[in-house]
């Protein structure tokens, strides 16, 4: 294995704010896309990551800005990282150097003990993102390969700490029955996370294809999510979930929050904040972010307009939580740069009605491609390929006028590849037009 890794880690910590511990875990999920990549695949696997090269990394930190441990966003393949025998070392570094950033640590909390709990509660601000996926530790242990032990105990000694966390889970009903994910679900919600996420199963062509949902399944899950979200009151999200417009409605509210104090609820538009009038959900989360002291909010629920009062300090989490789409300066950004020539904007076909209606009225053509290359469930605009738009040039909008092609950054590395190693250039080559890529 080349060096590569390392610039990739040295460039996600100073732009993605992403600790790198190591790429080693001792589960094994089912669903564990690092098992399922398709031939030709560029990923790296370096194990455990020096103690001094972390210290490097340390350095390039925006300390005004969340930093993460575990999280998966480059080919630089993410592992369990309380597995790493110098991991407490290395948060006393990172706290050393930067003592008031919180951190957020992605993890399977396998390696969690009690022991363990009182020294993550010493590295404050600090949350878990606590990979749960199943309750049951005999289907735990049929399907993630993690031992069977009691997540119970783990999240009640975790709210016993003050240690705050969150839960992520996996989606596996067809395999472990409707019955185990609502007991899933119900369980974690009783020990105090700050919210639950719920994501469908991805995989490739390559994957068994038990472990994907099907059309009818993947229904019925949101209509269980549904029903969950009346009957419990931690915020419960859906990933991915599809979004069709950019009004600025909130997904959930977190339990003693500034939000749920000031009356907000879930699936309330936000239509002005202070003397701002939000565009989108990034802009309304950003702006109740920002502002502090008694910001009065215009909402609409249910047809009907009604004005809240949230009292917060500035830059404090207001505890509304909203899914992600887009600022309304970055679409300008977008159609800044294609100075009025004809343009089509790849994206997946997740994303496409979304961007579809961004754009409405722009001599923007939004132009939807399939994830063919990663096949399977896979549908995301970070996992396309040249060789995928290639495939498909034949369904490209406004043939044959199309002037310039934009597509999103997330598909390449800081050397302009995809994850197959090809180069934008060479769909300039074939596509005969400028092609650019943008951080959509």
């Amino acid at each position: 294995m080349n060096n590569s890794w390392k610039k990739i880690i040295r460039e996600s910590s100073a732009r993605e704010n992403i600790l790198h511990l190591t790429s080693i875990c001792p589960n094994s999920c089912i669903f564990c896309s690092h098992k399922y990549n398709p031939p030709g695949v560029e990923v790296f696997a370096p194990g455990h990551i020096p103690l001094d090269l972390i210290r490097e990394l340390i350095e390039y930190f925006n300390p005004a800005e969340t930093v993460r441990i575990g999280e998966s966003v480059t080919r630089v393949i993410e592992g369990e990282p309380l597995a790493h025998p110098d991991f407490f070392r290395a948060l006393y570094y990172f706290r050393k150097r930067h003592p008031q950033t919180p951190l957020e640590i992605v993890t399977s909390g396998t390696l969690i003990d009690p022991g363990t709990m009182g020294q993550l509660a010493d590295y404050h601000p600090l949350r878990l993102k606590l990979s749960l996926n199943i309750l049951d530790p005999s289907l735990r242990n049929k399907y993630l390969g993690s031992g069977e032990q009691n997540m119970e105990e783990l999240m009640e000694g975790l709210a016993q700490k003050a240690v705050p966390f969150g839960v992520t889970l996996v989606a596996l009903p067809h395999l472990t029955g409707w019955k185990a994910l609502d007991d899933t679900i119900r369980g974690a919600a009783a020990r105090g996370p700050r919210d639950i996420t719920v994501f469908r199963p991805a995989i490739t062509r390559l994957a068994p294809s038990q472990i994907g949902l099907k059309g009818e399944q993947s229904e019925k899950l949101e209509k269980e999510l549904a029903r969950l979200r009346r009957e419990l009151e931690t915020p419960i999200l859906l990933e991915p979930t599809y979004l069709q417009d950019l009004r600025p409605q909130v997904a959930g509210v977190r339990q003693d929050s500034p939000a749920a104090r000031g009356g907000l609820q879930s699936n309330d538009v936000l239509l002005q904040i202070g003397e701002n009038q939000p565009a989108s959900r990034i802009e309304a989360h950003q702006l109740l972010q920002k502002k502090g002291g008694t910001i009065p909010v215009l909402v609409e629920r249910e047809k009907t307009q009604k004005q809240l009062y949230l009292e917060k300090k500035a830059q404090d989490n207001s505890g509304a939580i909203f899914y992600r789409d887009l600022p309304s300066t970055l679409i300008q950004d977008i159609k800044k740069a294609c100075g009025g020539e004809k343009t089509a904007l790849i994206t997946s076909t997740a994303a496409y009605p979304l961007l579809r209606e961004a754009f409405a009225g722009s001599n923007i053509a939004v132009w939807p491609i399939k994830n063919e290359l990663m096949g399977g469930t896979i549908n995301s605009a970070g996992l396309l390929g040249v060789t995928d738009i290639i495939r498909q040039k034949d369904k490209r909008p406004r043939p044959g006028m199309l002037e310039k092609l934009i597509l999103p950054g997330v598909m390449f590395d800081q050397q302009g590849r995809d994850l197959w190693g090809r180069k934008i250039s060479e769909l300039e080559e074939v596509l005969g037009i400028e092609c650019l890529a943008y951080p959509v």
